[in-house]
């Protein structure tokens, strides 16, 4: 039985994949998508779910704007790395729907008092609207099943600062207040699990190869992707740091998690670092803790992640037998 799903994301293109990967996932009932600033203004990002879920198929599915800015900064867009319009400026065709009147974190908090207990919250961006929502009514947002968390660097370095991950640097207070908040079972997937997950050459390759209009322009934004990685980190990929979120929630079963007490620094040099306490002595603080994905099966997710973005009529083992000889 599909799992029902919102989406909370600042797209950007890793995002775009994400909704892609999400809205056509037979394993998901995809019920809102919330947008935040943060890869990219608050107005673009709008843009670009709408633009998304079109060529998803996903016009069913609705849109709600948040949150402008950060809690208490001012928001920094990573053009360098999406794009100016956050999607790899490849002219991704405009939608004709529009976003809903209700905001997105008066959105959460009606949906999560209604179907919360069925239903698991994807933080894909910066988490502001999640804090805002938390702060208007923390009863509804305790009602949801779980929150999946794509942010934070623990073991290795970041990607917005020597210590911090992007999405918790964006916005430090919001992540700290959620991850203090911990009203529900929280799961991170951060960047030291992300950077084992590479969509490569090859990948796209495949895509190509599929020829539906969905898949060229994946292609066509993930080249600008692709540029951006090889000039950042010298890999020849792109990581799949949304979509892996995506199926934390969606497969659980393919991750192995640990469970700490966390925290989030706000201030100075290591704003938005993570911190997991892996020294906690009380085992009565563990449960309190958020689970921290340390491993996935990448194999089972790559597979599921292109049969998805494929025709219907692809599946995992078919991606499978097309890869066979390609390094990871």
């Amino acid at each position: 039985m599909p799992r029902r799903i919102i989406i909370d994301c600042d797209p950007g293109i890793d995002d775009a994949l994400a909704l892609l990967y999400a809205a056509r996932s037979p394993e998901s009932q995809l019920d809102g998508v919330t947008v935040v600033a943060g890869n990219t203004t608050l107005p673009q990002a709008v843009s670009n779910a709408l633009r998304v879920l079109d060529l998803a198929e996903g016009r069913h599915v609705p849109v709600y704007a948040g949150a402008s800015e950060p809690l208490e900064r001012r928001l920094q867009p990573s053009a360098r790395i999406h794009g100016e319009d956050g999607l790899g400026d490849c002219g991704w065709p405009e939608s004709s729907r529009e976003s809903q009147t209700e905001r997105a974190a008066q959105f959460l908090n009606h949906h999560g008092q209604k179907f919360g207990h069925e239903t698991t919250l994807i933080c894909l961006g910066p988490l502001t609207n999640i804090a805002q929502a938390i702060r208007s009514d923390p009863e509804s947002m305790s009602r949801y099943q779980r929150l999946v968390i794509m942010g934070g660097a623990y073991r290795v370095g970041g990607n917005a600062s020597p210590v911090a991950e992007h999405n918790f640097w964006t916005d430090p207070e919001a992540a700290q207040a959620v991850l203090e908040w911990r009203g529900t079972s929280i799961r991170l997937v951060g960047l030291d699990i992300v950077r084992t997950v590479l969509l490569t050459p090859n990948h796209r390759e495949l895509l190509r190869q599929m020829n539906t209009k969905l898949t060229h322009w994946i292609c066509s934004s993930t080249r600008y992707f692709l540029n951006a990685h090889w000039q950042v980190d010298r890999v020849l990929g792109c990581y799949l740091a949304d979509p892996l979120a995506v199926a934390a929630a969606l497969r659980p079963e393919w991750f192995d998690v640990q469970t700490y007490p966390a925290s989030v620094a706000v201030d100075g040099l290591n704003r938005g670092q993570l911190l997991l306490d892996e020294y906690a002595q009380s085992p009565r603080q563990v449960p309190a803790g958020i689970e921290w994905c340390v491993e996935v099966n990448r194999r089972e997710f790559m597979e599921d992640f292109l049969a998805c973005l494929g025709p219907a009529q692809w599946t995992s083992k078919q991606v499978r037998r097309c890869l066979i000889g390609c390094s990871e």
